[in-house]
């Protein structure tokens, strides 16, 4: 089955035990029954992050300890963090969110309205400020307000269709110092309002970093825009939501602040049988579509993982491709897909499942849903900790437990998966089965891969590594109903083959350095193809200053973080440094034009120099 290894003390980082690791024996050859390929020509996502926030009962006495500390930063590999924005931290006379404290056009002056030692900012913000110390690498810092000020909202308005609902915002004010709560209501849409919720923003967020020493690099504007809740909370129409966005996108861009904008951050995916939960988050997606400017201020589209009640986690891997993909219903809601959107993917909060491995196997397997299926680049829990005498479902563990089920199944992501990495392609796709996600650091030079076996038998494997440069993955660690995050021996590889056995029930993260290929090269033309015959005649021209790009996703168009070349004044192009495997170029067509040529697919070796590539098109008739 599996040879365990003495337990070591945890390195610091993850990619860089220098321990000595046996090589196991290679299993006599014999049928095995899940063959296992990773496409390395195949890439995915870039991943962001794993991480959690500080919500539920994480209490005082955790996230102002050391060993609380470096357990997050260090033995979990958290690479995220997620915190509240609170407006209570405003000087305001009586410390509710009802007093009125405008804010001018200086960025400094607004900054020094606010007190940010605020017990209720400190407790995380402390944290926060740990991971300079603890983090293993850098740490993104990702925030979340769950209500304007009481005083900026109003009328709470659909969030269907805009319209006043009857409702009006709740003002609870806390008792000894206490934090208020200002619950329901909708911000109020004027532009005299928005310009106020705007320069709050702005202030909290470069107050916030100069305070805790940490760079917020991208925060949303309301926690779950959809509903009301016994908590601070308040209701955005997808139309209201859309003019808040480019408000604040418009005072970022005048104080010079590069923190990205995220959202909508609604309250997740749904299941099959109430896909109306996910086609609320997708009417806030359409909004930000029909809108130029709004398009171009969102960053990233967050999105919350619950299934159904905004509480338990459940799984729905239908509705996270659904979500990626697109849903076409005859009697049902339909929507475009984020596919297209050519934006990160975040996941950013979920909470849910008991101690048990029983449950907490679906932890990782839900984490898995999401990573291949909807193309998430970074997953943030709700809870990383509760006191030991609070419920279990709001946080991975209790107290400073680094052997809870539920902990060591997100650490299965967190502590081996960079940010930085980029995922790769494999055919174990069956969520209630072997379940298989596969990442290449190319700047570590690692792979890492992390397997699921969700049956009840052990399943025999074969590791197919086609074009991967692995010698061993010497780097692995197990958790099943027996064993909590326990070191496993090296797993040899063979002319590109690794066999072991997945014990049922399991999950296994493996990890291996790898030799880097040496890079490809792609040079060739782009002309303007006269006479439509999809071939270079030899006397076609060639068209400068256009943009050839390599469409790793094939969506058909350039997206943020695909690589292109700029033809020279004669037509031609080159892409130097480029990683092996398949590549597809294609020409960012302007309006009026259309390719002629086909797609240029190529599949290129390490150390290739391919040339002679040619691209054609023309003004459409």
């Amino acid at each position: 089955m599996f040879t365990r290894a003495p337990a070591p003390r945890p390195p610091r980082s993850p990619a860089s035990s220098k321990k000595s690791v046996s090589v196991e024996k290679l299993e006599p050859r014999q049928l095995f029954a899940v063959g296992i390929t990773i496409d390395a020509g195949s890439r995915a996502q870039t991943m962001d992050g794993f991480g959690t926030s500080f919500g539920g009962y994480t209490p005082n006495v955790l996230t102002n300890s050391t060993k609380f500390q470096k357990m997050y930063y260090q033995d979990l590999g958290a690479s995220m963090v997620r915190v509240p924005l609170q407006f209570t931290a405003l000087r305001a006379d009586d410390g509710s969110l009802a007093t009125p404290v405008y804010m001018g056009p200086d960025l400094k002056d607004n900054i020094k309205k606010f007190n940010f030692a605020d017990p209720n900012t400190l407790r995380v913000g402390k944290m926060v400020r740990a991971s300079v110390r603890y983090g293993v690498g850098k740490v993104a810092v990702i925030a979340s307000l769950w209500t304007p000020p009481h005083w900026m909202k109003g009328a709470e308005v659909s969030s269907w269709d805009g319209k006043p609902n009857g409702k009006m915002p709740e003002l609870k004010v806390g008792k000894n110092g206490g934090s208020s709560s200002s619950i329901g209501g909708s911000l109020i849409d004027s532009d005299e309002n928005l310009t106020q919720f705007a320069r709050y923003v702005s202030a909290f967020v470069k107050g916030y970093e100069a305070y805790y020493g940490v760079h917020i690099d991208a925060v949303n504007l309301q926690n779950e825009p959809a509903f009301r809740t016994w908590y601070s909370s308040a209701v955005y129409s997808p139309q209201l939501y859309v003019k808040a966005v480019k408000a604040v996108s418009r005072w970022f861009k005048k104080y010079g602040i590069t923190t990205q904008l995220m959202g909508p951050e609604d309250v997740g995916v749904g299941n099959a049988a109430s896909p109306s939960i996910l086609q609320r988050q997708m009417r806030y997606i359409e909004a930000i579509r029909r809108d130029p400017e709004a398009v171009r201020a969102v960053d990233v589209l967050a999105i919350h993982g619950y299934a159904q009640d905004g509480r338990n986690a459940n799984r729905s891997p239908q509705m996270w491709g659904e979500y990626y993909n697109g849903r076409k219903s005859g009697n049902g809601p339909s929507w475009t897909g984020v596919k297209a959107d050519g934006k990160p993917l975040w996941m950013t909060e979920v909470s849910g499942e008991g101690p048990t491995w029983g449950s907490a196997i679906r932890v990782a397997q839900t984490m898995q849903d999401g990573i291949t299926r909807a193309n998430v680049g970074a997953w943030v829990f709700w809870g990383i900790a509760n006191s030991t005498t609070q419920p279990h479902g709001e946080a991975l563990t209790q107290g400073t437990d680094a052997t809870a089920k539920k902990y060591s199944a997100f650490k299965h992501f967190s502590r081996y998966v960079r940010p930085g990495a980029v995922r790769l392609a494999t055919n174990a796709n069956d969520p209630f089965g072997v379940y298989a996600s596969a990442f290449v650091h190319d700047k570590d030079k690692t792979l890492t891969t992390v397997l699921i076996n969700g049956s009840d038998t052990d399943q025999k494997i074969r590791l197919r590594l086609p074009g991967i440069d692995l010698a061993k993955f010497d780097i692995g660690y197990v958790t099943d109903a027996t064993h909590s995050w326990t070191r496993l021996r090296a797993f040899a590889v063979e002319s590109g083959l690794a066999k072991f056995t997945l014990p049922a029930n399991s999950v296994i993260t493996l990890q291996g350095g790898m030799n880097r290929p040496k890079p490809a090269s792609v040079s060739g033309f782009y002309y303007k193809d006269r006479d439509a015959d999809k071939k270079f005649d030899g006397v076609e021209v060639g068209l400068p200053g256009d943009k050839i790009f390599v469409d790793a996703n094939n969506n058909n168009r350039r997206d943020a973080r695909e690589l292109f070349a700029t033809t020279d004044a004669k037509g031609y192009f080159r892409f130097d440094a480029l990683a092996p495997g398949a590549v597809r170029l294609r020409r960012e067509m302007p309006a009026g034009w259309e390719q002629t040529t086909p797609v240029a697919n190529l599949v290129l070796t390490g150390g290739q120099a391919k040339t002679g590539v040619l691209i054609g098109a023309r003004p459409r008739a």
